[in-house]
């Protein structure tokens, strides 16, 4: 997982591991905490269809997300 400038929280989830579910199912969600108490209450979907991630990293205006063999570069643009 990652937080960035704003508090906000990137985290990596594989949901095939360790069933070996083949296919595309691991995803990133950003979790924000949208009342100021500390704790995330709000969690949304920022990627999906990733084959396999390990690793996210804040950088520039985005992430950078390992999905083996790739290294992927996502911004959300809207």
């Amino acid at each position: 997982m990652e937080f960035d400038e704003n508090g906000d929280i990137y985290v990596v989830e594989d949901r095939g591991y360790p069933l070996n579910i083949k296919g595309k199912v691991g995803r990133i969600k950003l979790l924000r905490d949208t009342n100021g108490d500390g704790v995330p209450d709000d969690a949304k979907i920022f990627a999906s269809h990733l084959v396999m991630p390990t690793g996210v990293m804040r950088w520039k205006r985005g992430i950078l997300v390992t999905d083996a063999p790739d290294v992927l570069y996502l911004e959300d643009t809207n």
